[in-house]
Parts: C-alpha cells; sequence; structure tokens
C-alpha cells in the first residue's frame, strides 16, 4: 500500500504546499512546546542561596553578611563545643535570581539536596514507558487521537502539578508528564515521516528538530518573565489545553489509513493535499492491495504440509468451477490455498490455483515465485536502511550539538 501512496505523492507533488503546511502544524503543536515539561526542571528545580536561619533574627539578616564579612553556614550552626547541628529553624532563601523554587518550597537543601534531579529521572522512567504505551495505541487507534489524546491531558496533568501540595505529589505528576510526553511526540515523528516520501524524509526530521530547539530557546525567556515556579508551571502547561483545536485541521495519515483499509478517507485526503498543491485534476483512487499471495503462502504451511493431490483419471470427466469459468482438467491438481473443498469437491476458485504434472513441479514454481519476490522486496529494503541510518546520524549530530 505504501507503493500506491508514495506513486500518488509523486503524481501531486512530494514536498508541496499542502503536505508542508499540515507538517508545520504538526511540530508547531507536538515538538515545539514538548521541550518545556523536559527541561523545567532547569528552572522549577533551581537551587537559590540559602542560609541557616538563626533563632529570632529576621530575614534582613542575610543581607548584611556581605558588608560585615561573616557568612551564615548553609547546612549547619555552630553550638557550643564548636560541634554544629542542622538547621532547626529552617533557612533563608534569596529571591535575587529565583522568585521561588520547589527547592525553596520543600527545603530541598543540604541533607535533602538532589531531590529535584531525582524528579528529572522519574520523568524519564515516565517517558520510557510513554514510548511503548504511545506505540501501540498510535497503531491500533491511529495518530490523530492519540497526539490530541496525550496533548489535552498533559495540559491538564501539567496544571495539577503546579497545584502539588507536597514533593511526594509533584514528582509522582512527574512521573505521568513524561508518559504523555511519548503520546504527542511519537506521533507526530510517525506522522511527519508518512506525509513525505522516502526521498524527502531526512530534511523533513531536520526540520522537526528546528521545532523542538526553538521549544528549548524559548524556555528561558518564559522562565525570565515568569519566576514563580508555580506560576511557570501554569504558563506551560494552560497553552496544551488549547492545541485540540487544531483537531479539525490536522487530518489523520492516510499511510495508517490505508493500512487499516480506510481507503475513502485516504483518497479524501490525498485530494485535499493535492488540491493545495495545485493537482486538484489529478485523479487519486486507492484500492485494496492483492494479499493472496501471502495467503497462500500462509495457508499452506498449516492446511496442505500433508501434499494432498487430487488424481483426475485421465479420461474423465471431472469438473472444477470457479468464479467465471468451468473448465476440464486431465492434469494432477495440487490443492493450494486458493481452492475451497467440501465432500462433493472443488467448489469455488479464489485465487490461482497451482496447476501441473506433478507436485514437485508446483513447487519449484513456488519457489521460483518467492525468490522473484525477494530480489524485487531488496532495492526497497537497502532504501528505508539508508534513510534510517540518515535519520538517526541526523539525531545524533543535532543531539551533540545542543
Amino acid at each position: 500500500m505504501s507503493v500506491q501512496l508514495d506513486d500518488a505523492y509523486s503524481r501531486i507533488g512530494d514536498y508541496g504546499r499542502g503536505q508542508v503546511l499540515i507538517f508545520f502544524i504538526i511540530c508547531s503543536i507536538g515538538q515545539l512546546p514538548a521541550s518545556w515539561h523536559i527541561f523545567a526542571i532547569v528552572f522549577l528545580g533551581a537551587t537559590p542561596n540559602h542560609w541557616c536561619k538563626p533563632a529570632s533574627v529576621d530575614t534582613e539578616w542575610a543581607h548584611v553578611t556581605d558588608q560585615i564579612g561573616y557568612d551564615i553556614a548553609k547546612c549547619g550552626e555552630s553550638e557550643e563545643g564548636n560541634s554544629s547541628i542542622s538547621c532547626e529553624n529552617g533557612w533563608f532563601y534569596s529571591d535575587d535570581l529565583y522568585g521561588s523554587t520547589i527547592v525553596s518550597q520543600w527545603d530541598l537543601v543540604c541533607d535533602q539536596a538532589g531531590f529535584a534531579e531525582i524528579s528529572q529521572t522519574v520523568l524519564m522512567v515516565g517517558v520510557m514507558v510513554g514510548s511503548y504505551l504511545a506505540g501501540y495505541l498510535a497503531d491500533r487507534f491511529g495518530r490523530k487521537p492519540i497526539l490530541f489524546i496525550s496533548l489535552f491531558v498533559q495540559g491538564i496533568v501539567g496544571t495539577i502539578q503546579a497545584f502539588s501540595s507536597s514533593f511526594t505529589m509533584f514528582i509522582i505528576v512527574r512521573f505521568f508528564i513524561g508518559v504523555l510526553d511519548q503520546g504527542y511526540e511519537l506521533p507526530v515523528y510517525t506522522m511527519v515521516s508518512e506525509l513525505f516520501t522516502p526521498r524527502w524524509r531526512p530534511y523533513s526530521f531536520i526540520c522537526m528538530m528546528n521545532f523542538w530547539a526553538g521549544g528549548i530557546l524559548s524556555l528561558p525567556i518564559i522562565a525570565y518573565f515568569i519566576r514563580d515556579w508555580r506560576y511557570l508551571q501554569l504558563a506551560i502547561s494552560i497553552p496544551f489545553l488549547f492545541l485540540p483545536i487544531f483537531y479539525w485541521v490536522v487530518p489523520e495519515s492516510p499511510r495508517w489509513l490505508l493500512s487499516n483499509g480506510r481507503y475513502e478517507e485516504a483518497t479524501a485526503i490525498v485530494k485535499k493535499i493535492a488540491h493545495f498543491n495545485g493537482k486538484g485534476n489529478v485523479e487519486i483512487n486507492f484500492v485494496p492491495e492483492d494479499t493472496s499471495g501471502k495467503t497462500e503462502a500462509k495457508e499452506s504451511v498449516f492446511q496442505y504440509e500433508r501434499n494432498v493431490v487430487m488424481e483426475e483419471d485421465i479420461n474423465g470427466v471431472d469438473q472444477r468451477q470457479s468464479s467465471s469459468t468451468t473448465e476440464k482438467h486431465d492434469h494432477k491438481v495440487i490443492v493450494t490455498s486458493s481452492l475451497r473443498c467440501d465432500s462433493d469437491g472443488v467448489n469455488e476458485v479464489t485465487n490461482t490455483a497451482v496447476i501441473c504434472d506433478s507436485e514437485k513441479d508446483a513447487v519449484d514454481t513456488k519457489q521460483v515465485r518467492q525468490k522473484d519476490g525477494q530480489s524485487k522486496a531488496t532495492p526497497n529494503s537497502y532504501l528505508e536502511l539508508f534513510n534510517g541510518c540518515k535519520m538517526s546520524l541526523v539525531s545524533l549530530v543535532l543531539s551533540m550539538l545542543w
């Protein structure tokens, strides 16, 4: 079916305005904001300057330390005998650079330092789990519904995280953010690859990574103006709630529709793309693939391994009737998956039967057909492998640069 779709793209333009418009929309909603939640911990979990809070001293004490040359301890305070104890009265946190972070919110310093980084590890575990779930669900229910459901739910979950009442709640919600991240990233990767022919896929992936990089570049700008972690979390989550409005603009992947037998929907989408490309007069009509060869090969293993041979009397009048003609045979017939039999004999021919003088001739014929099929598929296999290597190399180079 992919061959038919690629042929259609070559007729209507394999990198036309229609594909570029769809590409721009899905990358804008599925790639640009995707990096926000991944890298937000840099600002959400930043550690501000902090000091032990002495008993009965107000917050102005921390601002005098530079003037008197005395540095207040950050993780302990002295008691008699020159020993030190933990900061029993809590900590002062400087707001010169960060207004509020999860570190200052839940005192993730000193003996609890590193907990913010652990939350990022939990998020990546969620990403790993989500990569398995999103791939299966996108193949089962379609790329488009999984993409937009994940975007909307991510907005809800991200908003819930902004109202976390404890660090435990924060880290649990962080896990689900990682799971949902793959719910919209993986469908975008797949939709982009299925939107273009193999010739243009590497270039489309390069452009797609620019949207990801744009999200990374925009996050510090947002964090510069919003320095409270709760408001920052809301700022990067609420936009996700409005992204599903593009559901009625972004089409489903035609390749996925064809693979699931939804030919009319795929035809309508490709015709719309052709219209945007200025090729609206091109006739597009997808037809189902002939899978008779696959059926024959599959069923012959289980049903005809016994090499059932129907012997015919040369002088007999036994007839085999197909859907269109009635023929007389005076040869030996090897019953394959193309023949449907009952107690009265063969009553239907669904595919092309192998009729020859001996069973060995039929087996030789099948082997020749299989070799021909493999030789025809080999160039396409090498092409897909080459494109996969190029895309992997591009991703590696971009990762090293960033």
